[in-house]
């Protein structure tokens, strides 16, 4: 089955569910009173597994996971997701769409499956990357009948909370050699402010001692915003991978809450970001 199929059956399993939620909504005489979808215990460990949110009501499936080795499944680094993974022997469960990325940014050429990481221009390196989604069949369920806590939270491709464009790089034999982690531009303002903050869940998670981090200093014309001025990147190495994190929360030239002739107010006007990468050391320029 290919993966236009098989969004098409999430689909079609959607609508099924967004017309017996209607229905339950409709006899309880109350939207409050909806039954939320079925949630197994299984799951409910899967997803305690994975969440290291630093507070309650951000997304479960967009944590970072734990990695804990007492259970049968691996949780990898997320979602299953590790270096090592062959491409056709990967699921597409907990996924939505794939596409070819572009460096972290918005996706490209959509692909079917996982083996097909071939048609995406390779990098400097030689490694083919994947754009991935979560699959947001509840989101669109909820989002169908208005019904915000249909989906528990859960809420588009999110890491730690924060609403990340997340992909993985194969090399030329279709093993995964790598995972890249972006925070996303197309987040609300009051959302986007808070990106830098995903640095702080990836330390924490990797453990806090044995990165080495650089500040560097801003260049011409850059300011702090609300009083705070980041640029640093951090990296950590092991003889399994190679991890590196970079943030900056700050003002560009000409970026102002006000705008110095209207005297309107501008949100949004700062760069707030966290650009996470694991790599496997092979594939890490020197």
């Amino acid at each position: 089955m290919r993966a236009h199929e098989k969004v098409s059956g999430r689909r079609a399993r959607a609508w099924i569910a967004i017309a017996a939620a209607m229905l339950a909504s409709g006899a309880s005489g109350q939207r409050g009173d909806l039954i939320m979808p079925a949630h197994s215990a299984s799951e409910d460990a899967r997803e305690r597994a994975g969440d290291t949110r630093p507070e309650p009501g951000s997304s479960a499936r967009g944590a970072l996971a734990q990695g804990r080795t007492d259970g049968p499944a691996d949780a990898g680094e997320i979602r299953g997701l590790k270096l090592g993974l062959a491409a056709q022997s990967m699921t597409f469960r907990g996924f939505g769409d794939l596409a070819c990325g572009s460096n972290g940014g918005p996706p490209r050429q959509k692909i079917d499956e996982w083996t097909e990481f071939g048609k995406c221009r390779p990098e400097d390196n030689g490694l083919h990357e994947v754009y991935i989604r979560f699959d947001d069949e509840d989101d669109y369920i909820g989002r169908a009948i208005e019904e915000p806590r249909y989906a528990r939270g859960k809420t588009g491709t999110r890491v730690a909370g924060h609403a990340v464009i997340l992909s993985a790089l194969f090399d030329r034999g279709g093993v995964v050699r790598g995972l890249r982690f972006v925070t996303d531009p197309r987040a609300a303002p009051n959302e986007r402010r808070m990106s830098h903050l995903l640095r702080l869940a990836v330390i924490n998670r990797y453990a806090a001692d044995g990165w080495t981090c650089t500040d560097f200093p801003p260049a011409d014309g850059e300011s702090p915003v609300g009083g705070v001025l980041l640029k640093q990147r951090c990296e950590k190495a092991t003889p399994e991978r190679h991890l590196m994190v970079e943030a900056r929360f700050l003002r560009k030239p000409g970026q102002a809450d006000v705008d110095p002739i209207t005297g309107e107010t501008r949100p949004g006007a700062y760069e707030s970001w966290t650009r996470f990468e694991i790599f496997d050391p092979s594939y890490v320029k020197r």
